[in-house]
């Protein structure tokens, strides 16, 4: 599967994992936060084209205001084994946010 991500270069879907973490519902879109091993939230992983498009994944995630953090995490794939990969996590508060499974419900 292709996407567009934020007018950059086509980003390749390369597979299905899961990471550590707890996942909340921030209204329009979803937060991860960090969370015992335990605990998985699914999530796909891409192939980026380029640093530029990683940088402007930033932008658009709200690095820069703190909103969250890019951190490298171990991803467990679907299909067997494990991978490094970059995720955004919720860098802020999450009192008072219901805590969902995954992300569209």
């Amino acid at each position: 599967m292709r996407a567009n991500v934020l007018g950059a270069r086509l980003v390749d879907v390369v597979r299905r994992g899961t990471v550590a973490g707890a996942l909340y519902d921030l209204g329009e879109y979803p937060g991860l936060i960090e969370a015992g091993a335990h605990e998985r939230v699914p999530g796909l992983v891409l192939d980026i084209a380029d640093d530029a498009a990683l940088q402007r994944l930033d932008r658009y995630e709200g690095v820069d205001d703190g909103i969250y953090r890019r951190q490298l995490t171990r991803v467990t794939l679907d299909s067997g084994g494990e991978v490094e990969a970059w995720v955004y996590v919720y860098a802020r508060s999450v009192e008072a946010r219901r805590r969902v499974a995954q992300w569209p419900e």
